[in-house]
């Protein structure tokens, strides 16, 4: 804890940030481990079975923080989406024996978009079946390409040299601003509201271009399959006041739609701009603007018709966030030089 304490502030972020590609690095090790591992299965004849998009409702969990210090808080909050995936079952023999499975790769999902997974999978179409001969039960239809396992590593040494090149481009930038600013032990105030200004303003840029290209994506009809009300907790905790802890339940307008592109059907729950709330009557605007069974005009991806939305649009939002990325831009130049 000693060598811990007298490192420089800086080396520690330094340290926390090579976090990610490190991981990274692991898991693409454990990818290439099991990847290796099936070399030495057999091949078999297959046949698929059936070929579909299967919705699937996905919870998963997002932490963020609030406040500085003592007034720390950690909130997590549980978010809900539908989401479309490639079912495919396909059945093979060994010996007398008969198998049946869905996997289509060790880890993860198969290359490419849903649509072209269940195109290159269409029923009835003979397979070969990569199995595991002392368990025939454990089998796959698609080993890793040594190209994407090599990609994966491309990928990390890529991360990890932005980290490093960012890290010192501040570093080494900081240090210039104190030689400039009349004040420099607001030199850190300036580089954080900088970086935030920054992230921002990247964050407006790809929503920005997303809604471009999505309000010249092709439409269909599609039909409201489910509009109601669901409840989620958000948790709220302050290690610095245990007893401070409290949870919120929040409302969550859950309106599904169902469409049919390139020759499968789909369901999107990406109405636009919606949000959960801790007041039930927002949630409700939401479900009444959209109710069971009434028909839409569904915007879906050419390239991945399993990705859709009602609007393609962020209304006042995008504005809202170029405002914020120059207010805050603004703020880290006040900092140094115009405030006395």
């Amino acid at each position: 804890m000693s060598f811990i304490n007298e490192l420089e502030p800086r080396w520690v972020i330094l340290g926390a940030c090579m976090l990610l590609p490190i991981g990274l690095a692991v898991g693409t090790l454990w990818i290439q481990w099991r990847n290796w591992r099936t070399r030495w299965w057999r091949e078999a004849a297959g046949r698929v079975d059936r070929a579909r998009a299967v919705a699937r409702e996905v919870r998963s969990r997002q932490m963020r923080t609030t406040g500085t210090g003592r007034n720390t808080e950690f909130v997590t909050s549980e978010n809900l989406r539908t989401r479309n995936v490639a079912e495919v079952s396909y059945s093979f023999a060994v010996g007398t024996e008969t198998f049946h499975s869905k996997r289509i790769c060790l880890m993860g999902e198969p290359d490419g978009s849903v649509s072209a997974v269940l195109k290159r999978y269409p029923q009835g179409r003979v397979v070969t079946v990569y199995y595991n001969p002392e368990d025939p039960s454990e089998s796959i239809l698609e080993r890793d390409a040594p190209a994407r396992i090599r990609e994966a590593w491309l990928g990390t040494a890529v991360l990890a040299a932005l980290i490093l090149g960012c890290f010192f481009a501040i570093t080494q930038g900081a240090a210039w601003l104190e030689t400039v600013v009349p004040h420099p032990t607001r030199v850190p105030a300036m580089m954080m509201l900088g970086a935030v200004s920054l992230v921002v303003l990247m964050i407006v840029r790809a929503i920005t271009k997303e809604t471009s290209a999505m309000k010249k994506w092709p439409t269909t009809t599609g039909r409201i399959v489910r509009s109601d009300i669901t409840t989620t907790v958000q948790q709220h905790r302050r290690p610095s006041r245990p007893r401070g802890d409290y949870d919120v339940r929040m409302y969550v307008p859950r309106v599904v739609y169902a469409y049919e592109a390139d020759g499968h059907s789909f369901q999107s729950d990406d109405i636009g701009w919606s949000t959960s709330a801790n007041r039930r009557s927002v949630a409700e605007k939401y479900v009444k603007r959209f109710p069971l069974q009434s028909q839409v005009r569904v915007f879906y991806n050419p390239d991945d018709p399993a990705q859709a939305t009602l609007e393609p649009s962020v209304g006042l939002f995008a504005l809202i966030l170029w405002f914020v990325a120059a207010a805050v831009a603004f703020a880290a130049f006040a900092v140094g030089w115009l405030i006395p």
